[in-house]
């Protein structure tokens, strides 16, 4: 993992000095991308970490706090696919779109008892977890500054983030104190939670190839016996290396904090981090 990120960022210096005009007149004749593209296309690999904290009440039961990647051994870190594109209505009217799909899994022997929904795992049973993360997600942004070469504003959005977790083994029912032997079984927790963002953009053309693009959006908001916050940021350098079709490299962050407080309550915090690597095609 440390050594693809160190290529990975010897790639992007590369690029930033690859782009770097050589003559005066390579700035004169910018072409102006960055605003006039209508329209654009990005699809490649995220090369992820995770850190995930879930707690699943029942009822009165409040649940065991637990760290997917440490207490579950589900895997801290995948490489998955990612897409992302944006269409340009007005010069200063854009609308963005990205999806984000994985599931990961683990499986260990429990070093303390776990209470997960309406079920609890007993210390030293073994324990098998799924954790899947779908995130869609849609953006307005509005250009404040459109100069030809940057193009910077605000942005809001609408992220859907559906989040499963199942954890299977030998467990009883919450609160069963009777003797009866645990029974192989499972349990499971879903949350479909909407969540608006506020931010910022700015794109910028270091030169008629190479374009920065970067964003950061945040919003913490309560809504009846929901909780959320999000906050998310993205650094990326874009090279076009043959007329519309270019390579896109960086990095993004998502750190997401969702409370239920319902008759299934549920915690959950989950952030992840990693570096993004892309085709990328504009048309215009």
């Amino acid at each position: 993992m440390r050594q693809l990120r160190t290529i990975m960022t010897a790639t992007l210096l590369f690029m930033t000095c690859m782009a770097i005009p050589s003559r005066a007149h390579d700035v004169d004749e910018f072409d102006a991308r960055v605003v006039t593209d209508k329209w654009h296309v990005s699809a490649g690999g995220y090369l992820v970490e995770f850190k995930t904290d879930a707690q699943a009440g029942f009822g009165s039961f409040v649940g065991t706090a637990v760290r997917l990647e440490d207490d579950l051994q589900v895997e801290k870190d995948e490489v998955t696919a990612r897409l992302d594109a944006f269409y340009r209505w007005r010069p200063r009217h854009t609308f963005t779109f990205g999806y984000f799909f994985l599931e990961r899994r683990g499986s260990t022997t429990l070093d303390r008892r776990v209470e997960f929904g309406d079920r609890a795992f007993d210390i030293g049973g073994r324990a098998k977890s799924t954790f899947s993360t779908k995130i869609f997600g849609a953006g307005y942004r509005y250009s404040l500054v459109n100069t030809g070469r940057s193009d910077a504003g605000v942005m809001v959005g609408l992220s859907i983030n559906d989040f499963g977790l199942e954890l299977e083994g030998n467990a009883v029912a919450v609160g069963d104190t009777s003797s009866v032997s645990a029974e192989f079984s499972g349990a499971t927790t879903q949350l479909l939670a909407p969540v608006p963002s506020l931010g910022i953009f700015v794109d910028h053309g270091l030169t008629s190839r190479l374009i920065l693009r970067s964003s950061a959006t945040f919003l913490d908001i309560t809504v009846g016996d929901y909780s959320g916050r999000v906050v998310e940021t993205r650094f990326l350098l874009e090279y076009f290396f043959w007329n519309d079709l270019g390579v896109l490299l960086g990095s993004s962050s998502t750190d997401i904090a969702i409370d239920r407080r319902d008759s299934r309550p549920l915690k959950l915090s989950y952030r992840q981090s990693g570096l993004t690597f892309a085709l990328s095609y504009g048309g215009r």
